[in-house]
């Protein structure tokens, strides 16, 4: 059974890591999904700016995007593709 709160607040953690790097707007939209219980398309978005901005992460905000994907069985190309910018 997916526990949804340990989603939402991976989905929090992970785009409080992020934050700094992405734009206000883009910080709400994702915010507004995760708050509206679209949780899927919350990780969706978070993982197509992360992509999309080519931004780097560290490898604890990989690990959430990882666990958050896997939790929500979402295909793990969604995410694997991020790897190559995971900070060392």
């Amino acid at each position: 059974m997916l526990d949804y709160k340990i989603i939402v607040d991976k989905l929090n953690e992970a785009l409080f890591f992020v934050s700094e790097e992405l734009s206000e707007n883009q910080i709400n939209f994702i915010r507004s999904d995760i708050n509206a219980g679209e949780w899927r398309l919350a990780f969706e978005t978070l993982c197509d700016i992360l992509s999309e901005e080519n931004l780097r992460m560290n490898p604890r905000v990989y690990k959430l995007v990882q666990e958050i994907g896997y939790g929500l069985n979402i295909d793990s190309e969604t995410w694997e593709s991020l790897k190559v910018q995971v900070a060392c």
